[in-house]
């Protein structure tokens, strides 16, 4: 009988620290922060050793070159990113963005930017803007992506190539503000969370409202990234420098 209790005793503590090896799979250590203090910085002067630098067999790549983090869009028609080791929850995320080249003389389907909260290849938030002045903010949760902000023009972005945007996202437990070049960049948030609102060249926000904010809780850790989007026209190279995270301040959600 005692025989029986101790092999009951070792079954249930095997048991339970194979379910805790499991649960150690999702942890992760998260940057603390403190307000208005650098938490992290990357120059890409060295080896980048921080980001995920690849190349694909699709012709994707991710590689530190002359003192820059050079991401290069191939065939494959999707989001391309390179994301950072660290996770982070609160963050006040800045990076200068330069795209240098394309496949065609159309800047219109040249789009790059960031990702935030990013978990996996399933679980991201992206701001995006495009060299043709667009800006755009997308939720992907379970594989299923969702369109916060649609596509609107704004003065703040430089066009074109071979021109530097200072891209920066805030992120404050579930409170966002997305800025490019120092300027706020206004969302044009649905009034139902689970549809779409179209912004308009007149400058309504059709179903929905203009908005300095974007709310949402859905993922509360993850790394940050840079990205490049295809679609539909494959091929270009944006360079990314100049990486810093501060503490994030309170964001005003006063609109």
């Amino acid at each position: 009988m005692r025989q029986l209790i101790v092999f009951l005793v070792l079954g249930i503590i095997l048991v339970g620290l194979f379910q805790l090896s499991r649960l150690a799979q999702n942890w992760h250590y998260v940057v603390p922060s403190e307000p208005g203090k650098v938490i992290y910085a990357e120059s890409f002067d060295d080896s980048g050793a921080d980001w995920a630098l690849y190349e694909s067999n699709t012709g994707n790549s991710a590689q530190v070159n002359a003192g820059v983090l050079r991401l290069f869009i191939g065939t494959q028609q999707a989001v391309f990113w390179s994301e950072s080791t660290p996770y982070f929850s609160d963050f006040d995320f800045n990076v200068e963005a330069q795209p240098v080249e394309s496949s065609v003389d159309s800047p219109v389907e040249s789009v790059y930017g960031v990702l935030f909260r990013q978990r996996d290849i399933s679980n991201f938030y992206a701001f995006f803007i495009s060299t043709d002045g667009y800006y755009k903010v997308i939720r992907v949760l379970d594989n299923v992506e969702h369109t916060i902000s649609n596509w609107h023009i704004s003065e703040s972005i430089q066009m074109g190539n071979s021109v530097v945007n200072q891209i920066r996202v805030i992120g404050v437990d579930d409170t966002f503000q997305f800025f490019v070049n120092g300027d706020v960049i206004e969302l044009c948030i649905p009034d139902d969370p689970a549809n779409e609102s179209t912004p308009l060249e007149t400058g309504e926000c059709m179903d929905g409202s203009w908005q300095t904010t974007f709310v949402d809780d859905s993922l509360p850790v993850g790394h940050l990234a840079v990205a490049l989007q295809s679609d539909p026209l494959p091929e270009m190279t944006v360079e990314f420098d100049n990486v810093v995270v501060y503490g994030p301040e309170p964001i005003s959600t006063t609109d």
